[in-house]
């Protein structure tokens, strides 16, 4: 009798396994296409392994160099998941170090969870806003031969009046406007606002699969070469003067261009390989994006810079 207990025990684990939905599996990849003031690039969101984190298995996600330079000063480009049935868990900076709701892949046409993420910017720090996914309909999309369920569901935020805008959310692979599809009232936290498209998700037992005509085959973009050709800026948050230090022994020309964030041009101007200052003082507090390009005109280098008194 207990040996037949300890099989319908052993069935009942198997089924509750089969039926689970899975999410960030080893190798698993998002890859968009993002636009900055200096164009259309590629970047990607990748599972990285797995940690112990309080005593419990954990998945590491991590931002390709785009969305770390895009997270907020300090911010970290690892994202923690966890699963627990069909509920998906994520912890970092954004969430203030606990576990919000990503996704819940069991909720029906009528059900919605809740998401408190940081959003707007204060004096560098960032205030707190929950967000309620509310599932307008459900249904199922076959891909790479598997059935899938489907979710239309609405992202709401905001007091008073909510804010509101659609997405779909795909089991396995999330939502395919952005993985973190929080938006807010700032263009530049976190980077939903500046994803132009999901081009295509894979992992270790799915084959890349496009949801975009730019598919799964990419060029990489200036945001995620490895080498800065040796340039450095300095201080990062800043309030007078901002130190750009470029290698010596050179008479390439380069450009430095200061825009707001949303591309409005603030500053500019030319310089030879050389330690060189830009004057901030006059600037207003808040974000700015500072782009370096050499003599042709290409991007080279850029980086997310905070205004600061």
């Amino acid at each position: 009798m207990k040996k037949i207990l300890l099989l319908i025990f052993i069935l009942l684990i198997v089924l509750v396994a089969k039926s689970q939905s899975l999410f960030c599996l080893p190798g698993a990849e998002w890859k968009y296409s993002y636009v900055t003031v200096s164009g259309e690039y590629t970047g990607s969101v990748k599972h990285v392994g797995d940690t112990l984190l309080n005593g419990e298995i954990v998945q590491m996600i991590k931002y390709r160099s785009f969305y770390k330079t895009l997270s907020p000063i300090g911010c970290s480009n690892t994202i923690f998941i966890k699963q627990h049935g069909d509920t998906v868990f994520m912890k970092n900076c954004y969430t203030k170090g606990t576990w919000q709701i990503l996704y819940n892949f069991a909720a029906a046409a009528g059900q919605y969870w809740l998401t408190t993420v940081k959003d707007s910017v204060t004096t560098g720090s960032y205030a707190a806003v929950t967000h309620t996914i509310v599932v307008n309909a459900v249904t199922t999309i076959t891909l790479n031969g598997l059935s899938l369920r489907k979710m239309f569901v609405s992202y709401c935020y905001g007091s008073g009046v909510a804010q509101c805008y659609n997405a779909e959310i795909i089991e396995r692979v999330g939502c395919i406007t952005y993985l973190f599809n929080y938006a807010n009232s700032h263009p530049y936290i976190p980077d939903a606002d500046a994803v132009y498209k999901f081009l295509c998700y894979s992992d270790s037992t799915f084959s890349p699969t496009a949801f975009s005509p730019g598919g799964c085959n990419y060029i990489v973009g200036i945001d995620e070469q490895k080498s800065n050709k040796g340039i450095s800026i300095y201080p990062n948050p800043a309030s007078e003067e901002l130190f750009i230090c470029l290698p010596s022994a050179s008479s390439d020309e380069f450009q430095i261009i200061l825009t707001d964030l949303s591309g409005r041009e603030i500053k500019s101007m030319s310089l030879f390989y050389a330690e060189t200052h830009l004057n901030i003082q006059n600037l207003e507090n808040g974000l700015y994006l500072l782009q370096i390009q050499d003599g042709l005109g290409k991007p080279v280098y850029q980086q997310k810079l905070l205004k600061q008194n």
